[in-house]
């Protein structure tokens, strides 16, 4: 009787509208349901109904985190997928039986609820709250093991750190070098150290929280430390920090054959506090480090292009290189042959002055790599004198080639000492010494690009760190102060009135900025806020377009060819060079500044004849046709399905927070600690190559997650530098 009345109690109160409308069915991605049932409006609604439930089920007492709990229920019984690991487990399978029977009770519960279903649905959560704790519970050993490994890297990096600048400060006290330490060595170290210290400040609390006592936790980090310490070579870091300070090294007077085998390199480059002024005084160059993946920092370089590749003597072809280059470049090419034709014709008349001029060029370029080897320097100038024959020319390039060998990284010297070993016993003619002279040339400009991008790899976690007060400050020079509200950034404000409801969180901030700003046809100027990215936001824009466009054409070339879209995902068009080309093709007419319907027709056709299987097969060239040009036009449905999947797609790339499990990462450098929420880790990459695959984007998936990959990072960019000093005031 009691449950009885507590039933009848209950029912006035439910209401299940919120609820059934946000998980009636699949209609929409799943980051964009996980990141509206943390709305205030939907907790309420769940609120409301636990507080309903709890009334029936006797024993179960309320619970702060119960309305949560009903949603990720819900959720989980959606999207099991996306939510469950399928690990064979009882608990797990318990879970899914009950998530799945919940949503079902749920959403075809009808208005008004009847007992019986109320009933049903709190008994299923009460015993939906038991299963999930209990599969929870498997996973804490497993956890306590990554907590226990991530606290001992941690603690090794900080203790290891910590004896490198306490040798450091011997160094200095003692004077054991005729110069003071490079300031950077320290700074580096320190930074180590405080990025470590703070890493295990989290742990600690990772370790209280899991053993849900303090003091179990504070045993667990002294055992993991004493660990460490007994395991620890601090003789090896002393001896580290000597070698890259210099300590013991005496000057001695070097002979010819030691200039030639055994000059002692310098140690790694070191970054200077100069090089991060030089290159913080570079806007692009500290926006596009912010934009970088923390986990990626190493790969970028100076000047955005891929790693130089290693040249190989022999290996240049200045014709085929002409042909390849536009007409400005190739008449300069031309000149370069010219000056170098001048030089050899007067080897061959045993006039080296010429010779001379470029082979100092060439030292100066060397002496630049080690600009503190003042004894280099000598060394060089005193072992290769002024050359007036054949033999002293090749003995010049052969002393300074065997110095450029020790300077290089071991991969890039390779070549230069195959050359070495080929030059030393090679016939001495002109061209051969011309040659030579170049192919060194090339290898020191090389060489002064590993270290200039070697720098950019050490600094980068500091410009990443204080990348965002660079441009907040620049920001504020350009378009006035955050306290008086940025009076000139007219653009950034007409923007944030456009958004409903205004840019009051990090969530709306990412929708708006996705289907605001890149999936929008609306003239509206971009944000001030997204200077830096204007040249990518266009390029978004146009490529979101044509590849929407050649998507669908390439579904209606599959339906002409009678075959399954599916030869169109994954990476089978990598394997499938035909398909490749005809994608190609297809995505250059589309780019071209006049779209001509022909040349989209015939690309179109090539396309589905490739696609055909078996010889007697034939393409519906005029339903395809008929097709293109609806396409063309923007009447299509598959179109429009195609640019709603897209702007979903980017959607969900960019609101997707990296899982980690509550588990904190591990610590990849000890430089300092930068990452975020919203990093490109790699299971965010993984999720955008396979969402791209799974929404059908076809041909296009890898290209599109890539870019959006990119745009989750400048929109993640522009939130942590503007969000909570600017945006989220206006």
């Amino acid at each position: 009787m009691r449950r009885y009345n507590a039933v009848q109690a209950a029912l006035g109160s439910l209401d299940l509208k919120l609820v059934q409308e946000l998980f009636g069915e699949k209609s929409q991605p799943f980051m964009g349901v996980a990141m509206k049932m943390r709305e205030s409006s939907m907790l309420e609604s769940a609120k409301s109904v636990v507080e309903a439930l709890e009334k029936v089920e006797e024993g179960c007492p309320p619970d702060a985190q119960s309305a949560r709990a009903f949603l990720s229920a819900l959720l989980m019984g959606l999207y099991p997928e996306d939510t469950l690991e399928d690990d064979g487990a009882k608990a797990t399978e318990l879970v899914r039986f009950l998530t799945k029977r919940l949503h079902a009770v749920v959403v075809n519960a009808l208005n008004p609820i009847t007992p019986a279903s109320l009933v049903a649905m709190s008994s299923t959560f009460s015993a939906f709250k038991f299963a999930f704790k209990e599969w929870q519970k498997k996973d804490k050993s497993e956890i306590l093991d990554e907590l226990r490994r991530s606290c001992k890297e941690t603690w090794r990096v900080y203790l290891s750190e910590d004896e490198a600048l306490k040798r450091l400060a011997e160094i200095t006290e003692q004077g054991l070098t005729k110069s003071s330490p490079n300031p950077s060595v320290k700074l580096s170290h320190e930074h180590g150290k405080e990025g470590a210290k703070r890493h295990l400040i989290r742990l600690r609390k990772a370790f209280n929280n899991m053993l849900s006592d303090k003091e179990e936790g504070r045993k667990e980090m002294s055992a993991l430390k004493a660990a460490v310490v007994a395991d620890l070579d601090v003789e090896l870091i002393r001896t580290g920090i000597d070698e890259q300070c210099g300590v013991g090294l005496e000057t001695e007077t070097e002979t010819e054959t030691e200039v030639e085998t055994e000059a002692t390199p310098p140690p790694s480059p070191l970054a200077s506090a100069r090089d991060a002024k030089n290159f913080m005084t570079n806007p692009k160059l500290v926006h596009r480090v912010m934009l970088q993946p923390s986990n990626k920092l190493s790969e970028i370089t100076v000047d955005d292009s891929l790693v130089l590749e290693t040249p190989r003597f022999g290996d240049d072809d200045e014709e085929v290189e002409i042909q390849t280059m536009n007409l400005e470049e190739g008449i300069q090419k031309q000149m370069e042959r010219a000056f170098w034709d001048i030089i050899t014709e007067a080897i061959s008349r045993n006039d080296f002055q010429g010779f001379n001029s470029a082979v100092d060029d060439l030292k100066t370029s060397v002496k630049k790599l080690v600009p503190s080897r003042d004894d280099l320097h000598r060394t060089i100038e005193e072992f290769t004198p002024a050359a007036d024959s054949a033999p002293v020319a090749r003995s010049n390039l052969l002393k300074i080639g065997s110095l450029l060998s020790k300077l290089e990284s071991a991969v890039r010297s390779q070549t230069t000492t195959e050359w070495v070993e080929t030059f030393a016993s090679a016939t001495i003619t002109p061209a051969l010494l011309i040659k030579s002279l170049k192919f060194l040339m090339k290898k020191a400009s090389v060489c002064e690009v590993d270290l200039l991008n070697a720098k950019l790899a050490q600094i980068a976690p500091f410009i990443k760190a204080q990348g965002g007060a660079y441009e907040r400050g620049r920001f504020e020079e350009a378009f006035g102060g955050f306290e008086t509200g940025c009076e000139n950034a007219f653009a950034t404000k007409a923007w944030s009135e456009s958004v409903e409801g205004g840019v009051k969180s990090k969530a709306t901030f990412k929708t708006a900025s996705v289907s605001g700003l890149v999936f929008s046809n609306a003239s509206l100027d971009l944000p001030e806020v997204y200077l830096m990215d204007v040249d990518f936001i266009m390029r978004l824009r146009r490529l979101a377009t044509v590849t929407g466009i050649a998507n669908a054409i390439a579904i209606h070339c599959c339906g002409a060819a009678k075959v399954g879209v599916g030869v169109l995902a994954g990476g089978q068009n990598l394997q499938n060079s035909e398909l490749q080309a005809n994608k190609d093709r297809l995505t250059l007419v589309l780019t071209s500044e006049r779209v001509e319907e022909g040349d989209v027709l015939e690309c179109a056709l090539r396309l589905a004849r490739g696609l055909l299987i078996g010889g007697e097969a034939e393409v519906d060239e005029e339903g395809l046709k008929g097709r293109v040009l609806e396409v063309l036009k923007g009447t299509d449905p598959v179109g429009k399905l195609i640019a709603k999947r897209t702007q979903s797609y980017f959607l969900s790339v960019v609101v997707r927070e990296a899982v980690n499990n509550g588990i904190p990462v591990s610590l990849r450098s000890g430089l300092m600690d930068v990452g975020g929420a919203g990093e490109v880790t790699d299971e965010i990459e993984e999720f955008a190559v396979k969402e791209a695959d799974r929404v059908g984007l076809g041909l296009f998936g890898k290209d599109l997650s890539g870019e959006a990959l990119k745009l989750r990072s400048v929109v993640e960019n522009v939130w942590e530098v503007f969000g909570e000093v600017y945006l989220k005031k206006l």
